[in-house]
């Protein structure tokens, strides 16, 4: 894997794909995604030797072709089109979802204008599910005005923080 994800960064970067100066320590860096539960060197925690192991069993599968922070909203709005069907993106009809404390953190992109953005954007994410039923690779192949249903559908989809609502842990639960 190590020399697969070697080989993809050297042809993404002769390709000119840039990346973040300071990738592991930066806001939003792999330290601060993976690392800040496992311990923290500031206050004296070392990680869990156990975050490094493969959990077999612990592996989860993605459902939809977005950020893995985003299935659950997105099972949500499948959901609840299962219940109200169609009618559920009837024009005048909102959708606010509220959401446990740090769970948005890296869905960054309320209005996305790039494939990319769009698979890190939650009203985007949900919009697609509640359009057309699915949230799959052909929601990400283009820019997201190329679907203007979804976008003004997005538009109407409110997603908050509730900092009283505790995440209850990792997304597996």
């Amino acid at each position: 894997f190590a020399a697969v994800a070697g080989d993809r960064a050297a042809r993404l970067a002769a390709a000119g794909m840039t990346g973040a100066a300071d990738p592991f320590d930066a806001p939003g860096g792999y330290t601060g995604l993976y690392g800040a539960a496992d311990g923290d060197a500031a206050q004296g925690r070392a990680p869990d030797p156990d975050g490094w192991r493969s959990a077999p069993q612990g592996l989860a599968v993605k459902l939809y072709a977005c950020c893995y922070a985003a299935h659950r909203l997105v099972a949500l709005a499948q959901a609840a089109r299962a219940a109200l069907g169609p009618d559920v993106c009837a024009p005048g009809t909102s959708v606010h979802i509220s959401a446990p404390a740090g769970s948005l953190a890296v869905l960054r992109y309320p209005v996305p204008t790039t494939p990319a953005q769009a698979r890190f954007s939650a009203p985007y994410t949900v919009a697609a599910m509640l359009v057309d039923g699915s949230c799959g690779p052909q929601h990400f192949q283009s820019a997201p005005s190329a679907r203007p249903d979804i976008m003004a559908m997005a538009a109407r989809v409110q997603v908050t923080e509730d900092a009283q609502q505790p995440s209850g842990g990792d997304i597996r639960f």
